[in-house]
């Protein structure tokens, strides 16, 4: 459990100068896990934040966030296990979405999603391991954001070397229906009957390693890439490609951890204006430093850091914001 206090420089996102607002906030992390001594193994996961701002910027109250994760797996006898995940969130937040109309804005975002991913894994020789997955989603939007379905396949290859070590490479591919949002043509125009689906393929590659036996020394590094096609004239079409860095420090005392990322959203159609005005990209780097120190058994305070900012050809995209909190958290 913990809690703090923070400020927050832009919390609308705003493209010029944003309103600011100091905030306190409360979150919970649970972490239930069964040792799989009879071949059956069990975790449930539940992460939760509340931000509660003085100032209400722009009408807002504050900021919710909710993620739970229950998984059940099966060992076999032999290199084979299978499970079954089941994920919830709730979010309530501003973020940047594509909208309907209007390319990339800045709004508060409801919703709620719920999924389940199937999986089957197999060991290898030699610390490799393959894994298959076929996930499901349902996700429940309010407006001006669009509710939708998403299922497709996704193959996973590892290998673990060491301690809590190990590179994982994963691509899939997945489907993505809306329910009332229109495909488009090429200038952006409704396509009248034709309701928006998307074609999504994903890789990822992840590369976690620890540098010593106590493991006080870690990396995660991330490299992504997504392409997305519409059903339409590709309005909606688009390219990601992220990368990100990860350095912790951890002692009995001491936990410190600083990440820094990029990514690069480019719209090969859509375009910022009535054509031929330029095509769409955004432009996002990331920065988040974070210490934390026991002062007492379970007791400990931290500070935190958060910077973000959007660059893109769209005036009505770009923001950006500073964002600070410290505080108390309690282990039990």
């Amino acid at each position: 459990m913990r809690t703090g206090v923070g400020y927050k420089d832009n919390v609308l996102l705003s493209p010029g100068s944003g309103e600011g607002s100091g905030f306190v906030t409360t979150g919970l992390d649970l972490t239930l896990f069964r040792l799989p001594l009879d071949g059956w193994e069990f975790s449930l996961i539940l992460l939760g934040d509340d931000i509660r701002y003085f100032r209400k910027p722009g009408g807002l109250s504050g900021e919710d966030l909710l993620v739970g994760s229950a998984q059940l797996q099966r060992y076999f006898r032999g290199e084979w296990r299978a499970g079954l995940e089941v994920r919830y969130s709730y979010v309530d937040q501003v973020l940047q979405e594509l909208l309907s109309a209007g390319g990339v804005q800045a709004i508060e975002a409801k919703g709620n999603t719920l999924g389940t991913r199937p999986f089957v894994r197999r060991e290898l020789a030699t610390n490799w391991w393959v894994q298959l997955e076929a996930p499901l989603a349902r996700d429940w939007w309010q407006a001006p954001l669009d509710a939708t379905w998403k299922w497709g396949g996704q193959a996973v290859l590892g290998l673990s070397y060491g301690a809590h070590s190990q590179i994982v490479l994963e691509g899939g591919a997945f489907y993505i229906p809306h329910d009332e949002w229109l495909a488009r043509d090429v200038a952006g125009n409704e396509l009248p009957g034709k309701r928006l689906a998307l074609w999504r393929e994903v890789a990822e590659l992840k590369w976690d390693h620890h540098f010593d036996a106590k493991n006080r020394w870690s990396t995660a590094t991330r490299l992504g890439f997504t392409h997305s096609r519409d059903n339409g004239g590709g309005f909606y079409d688009s390219y990601r490609y992220s990368v990100s860095q990860e350095l912790r420090f951890l002692t009995p005392n001491w936990e410190m951890k600083g990440s820094a990322g990029f990514s690069y959203y480019q719209f090969p159609v859509q375009t910022i204006a009535t054509p031929p005005a330029p095509t769409l990209h955004l432009a996002t780097v990331h920065f988040n430093l974070r210490v934390e120190r026991r002062i007492y058994k379970s007791l400990r305070c931290f500070g935190a850091y958060e910077y973000e900012q959007t660059d893109s050809d769209d005036p009505a995209s770009r923001y950006a914001y500073h964002m600070g909190t410290s505080g108390v958290s309690w282990e039990f």
